[in-house]
């Protein structure tokens, strides 16, 4: 397993690298993602390493894919609440096999 602290670091800058390329039409998904990166240490251990096997098994093309709409279930009805329900919803859309 990747190094806990520094991979919550990388994890907390991705969201909030991509909250930044939303365009403004689209600001309440990037909303989302910085409220996701404030709360990143609600993420346990097992599910960072649930996440990195999902993540493994993906392409770049897929992981772009699951990420948009794990975002965007996350973001309905505020499905998820904090970055460790955004991930349980990332990995579970990296995890299915179409």
């Amino acid at each position: 397993m990747p190094d806990r602290e520094e991979w919550l670091a990388q994890f907390r800058c991705y969201l909030l690298d991509c909250a930044g390329r939303f365009p403004k039409a689209q600001r309440t998904f990037a909303k989302a993602l910085e409220g996701w990166a404030e709360t990143i240490e609600t993420i346990a251990d097992p599910q960072i390493e649930q996440f990195d096997l999902a993540e493994r098994e993906v392409t770049e093309d897929r992981f772009d894919y699951a990420f948009r709409a794990a975002v965007a279930e996350g973001w309905s009805d505020h499905k998820a609440k904090t970055a460790s329900e955004f991930l349980a919803i990332l990995t579970r859309r990296l995890e299915r096999r179409h």
